[in-house]
C-alpha cells in the first residue's frame, strides 16, 4: 500500500513539474512578457526590439519578441511542428502550427 501512495505521489510530483525544454521556453516567454509590460509603464511605448533588455534573439532563443504595431505585440515559442503564441490584444496564448 505504501509502495502505491509513493508511486502515485511520485507520478503526480512529476507530471505537474515544469522541467522540460517547453516549460522552459514558456518560463522564458513570460518572463519577456513581464519585462515588456514593465517597459511600456515606465516609456509609454512597447519596445523595437529585446535589444533594450541586452538580449539578442538569435535561431537559438527560447522564445521570440516581435512588435505588431504602436499597441501590439506578440511573444513565439516553437513546440516542435507548432508554435505558442501570446498576443498582447487579446493577453491570450493560443497555438498555431
Amino acid at each position: 500500500m505504501r509502495l502505491i501512495k509513493f508511486s502515485y505521489i511520485f507520478l503526480v510530483i512529476i507530471f505537474n513539474s515544469c522541467c522540460d525544454t517547453f516549460c522552459e521556453r514558456e518560463k522564458y516567454a513570460i518572463s519577456l512578457i513581464e519585462k515588456i509590460e514593465i517597459y511600456k509603464t515606465e516609456f509609454g511605448k512597447y519596445p523595437e526590439s529585446l535589444e533594450v533588455f541586452n538580449i539578442k534573439e538569435n535561431e537559438d532563443s527560447p522564445a521570440f519578441y516581435t512588435k505588431t504595431s504602436d499597441s501590439t505585440y506578440i511573444i513565439w515559442y516553437g513546440l516542435g511542428f507548432e508554435s505558442k503564441v501570446y498576443d498582447s490584444k487579446t493577453k491570450k496564448w493560443k497555438t498555431e502550427g
